[in-house]
């Protein structure tokens, strides 16, 4: 392209477009599954207590065309390296990128000791895991 400055002209290069070979993002790339809180209440509890555990998430999806996304939750108990309990997962109808809450009624074993709570939430190919340490006293 030629353009005039100042009385003179002058050669300049213009890009139009890109070009056909790079890559775009795809629909995959910007999914984003996020849990940002995991919590016990109370930390520490007597055998046979009833307690709650919190989890504070979002799912985004911008090729999703429904206003909600199908996920999967679910958790585990564990003592060090042994599982005791495993939750199956369960299928959530959530809001797409809206920040939600899932709250969990649970009863404390008779037996003490430290254990954790790991959660796992899945959404197609994308996985949140988070995981909180309580105690039975």
């Amino acid at each position: 392209v030629e353009l005039k400055r100042g009385g003179q002209i002058q050669q300049v290069e213009l890009l139009i477009g890109f070009k056909t070979n790079v890559a775009r993002p795809s629909a995959a790339d910007s999914v984003a599954v996020k849990i940002h809180r995991l919590e016990v209440r109370p930390v520490h509890m007597t055998p046979g207590a009833p307690f709650e555990v919190g989890m504070d998430y979002m799912v985004t999806d911008p090729a999703a065309r429904a206003g909600t996304v199908a996920v999967e939750f679910s958790y585990r108990i564990v003592e060090g390296q042994k599982v005791l309990f495993t939750q199956p997962a369960a299928r959530l109808e959530v809001p797409n990128g809206i920040a939600r809450r899932r709250t969990e009624q649970l009863t404390a074993s008779p037996r003490k000791g430290r254990f954790t709570f790991q959660a796992s939430l899945r959404y197609g190919q994308s996985v949140a895991e988070q995981s909180v340490e309580f105690q039975i006293e």
